[in-house]
């Protein structure tokens, strides 16, 4: 993380090098070539020179500071956009999870969609996420975040069919206890989800 951090602000760092260099240069050539200086009769010495070099390294510090501030401005935007966009997904992601549970027959195509556009969605957020350097692929949060994904599509995939009225009584109470197991454990796996893009929002405000 802190490679990325030095990463990330290495243009800065270059413009605070250049800048104090190019003041130390010129204060440099000024103090070598130049003996001119403005002596009053009380013998108060002012070098117009020497205030010219002041001047010009308080309009570089002056530069610098305005050109931070909008980098900071810029990266505070990117990193609140992201962050939205994580907090919308995890209000989708359990709103999905919701209504696939209510209609009772979890293995279907429409359990199949959409979790499709899930993976799809945090995929593309994460995606962003690295390439502004909030985070990176290999980050711990990250891999839970897509193993829990995917614990949960699986959940649904491998639960039995809907209980079939014309099926024996014991069917039933297998179907219906198996069902309420796999129901608790993506309920379970859900709230887990969410804890973990909570840890992923702060590690992103951290940087």
């Amino acid at each position: 993380m802190n490679i990325l951090k030095m990463l990330k602000h290495s243009r800065i760092i270059i413009s605070c090098i250049i800048g104090v260099l190019i003041g130390v240069c010129v204060s440099l050539l000024i103090k070598k070539y130049s003996s001119l200086y403005i002596q009053s009769q009380v013998g108060f010495e002012i070098n117009p020179l020497e205030i010219f070099s002041i001047l010009i390294n308080v309009f570089l510090a002056i530069y610098i500071t305005r050109n931070l501030s909008k980098l900071n401005d810029l990266e505070k935007t990117e990193k609140e956009l992201i962050i939205g966009y994580i907090k919308d997904y995890k209000s989708e992601f359990s709103n999905k999870i919701n209504k696939l549970l209510e209609q009772g027959n979890f293995e279907s195509p429409i359990t199949n969609s959409n979790f499709k556009i899930l993976r799809t969605r945090i995929s593309s957020i994460l995606n962003l996420a690295t390439e502004h350097n909030f985070i990176i692929k290999s980050d711990e949060t990250v891999v839970d975040i897509n193993k829990k994904i995917t614990e949960i599509w699986e959940f649904f995939t491998d639960a039995p069919k809907k209980v079939n009225p014309k099926s024996p009584n014991s069917v039933k109470v297998d179907i219906e206890r198996i069902n309420l197991e796999k129901t608790t454990r993506i309920e379970t796996s859900t709230v887990e989800l969410e804890k973990l893009l909570f840890q992923l929002i702060i590690k992103i405000n951290k940087k």
